[in-house]
């Protein structure tokens, strides 16, 4: 997957295929015949994220726009990093409230990040997101060397941020009973007196 860093957890699994090397007429077939059955599911097994109450690793980045933003200047401030891409569903269901407690809270000392490892900052992102009236900064993490390091496996995952830059709540995926409590999170938080 070049990289990836999801683990995605697929509904059918190969069981049995079959080669064909040789061609009658002395060529090379590459035919390949695959038999799929489908998979029992697994039991859950959260996946790893950073420990919340450690320290939220620093990184410096580039928005949209070109500038840069690194996420120590935030200090002082309730930072909510979304890590996401276009073409995740549940991301894109994700954004709406996003942008939601970015409006409400923003003058408040929220500040909504989405970091995006896989698409480029041309305008096909650009348009895609301005259609679906994301303000906050959208960062990319080109080389995905943030989505490592905050050991991103599946997406959306949702890290919520003190003033004083520690983890607080992280969140792998989205519903609205978790953005119910990623919101309640972020009025606590917001709620605690600056350091």
């Amino acid at each position: 997957l070049q990289g990836d860093t999801m683990q995605q957890y697929q509904g059918f699994r190969l069981e049995q295929y079959t080669v064909y090397p040789n061609s009658p007429g002395g060529g090379i077939d590459t035919g390949f015949n695959p038999i799929f059955r489908y998979k029992a599911p697994k039991p859950d097994e959260p996946l790893p994220t950073l420990a919340n109450g450690t320290e939220a690793p620093d990184f410096l980045l580039k928005t949209l726009d070109g500038t840069k933003a690194d996420l120590r200047s935030f200090r002082g401030k309730v930072v909510l990093v979304d890590f996401f891409y276009r073409s995740c569903y549940p991301c894109m269901l994700a954004i709406p409230g996003l942008q939601e407690m970015h409006h409400r809270w923003h003058d408040s000392g929220l500040v909504v990040l989405g970091v995006n490892p896989f698409d480029t900052a041309g305008t096909v992102l650009k348009r895609f997101l301005s259609g679906r009236g994301v303000t906050y900064p959208i960062l990319i993490d080109a080389d995905k060397s943030v989505v490592n390091t905050w050991k991103v496996r599946a997406y959306p995952t949702l890290y919520l941020i003190d003033r004083r830059g520690n983890i607080r709540y992280n969140q792998i995926g989205y519903s609205k009973e978790t953005e119910e409590g990623i919101r309640a999170k972020v009025k606590e938080l917001l709620e605690e007196a600056a350091p």
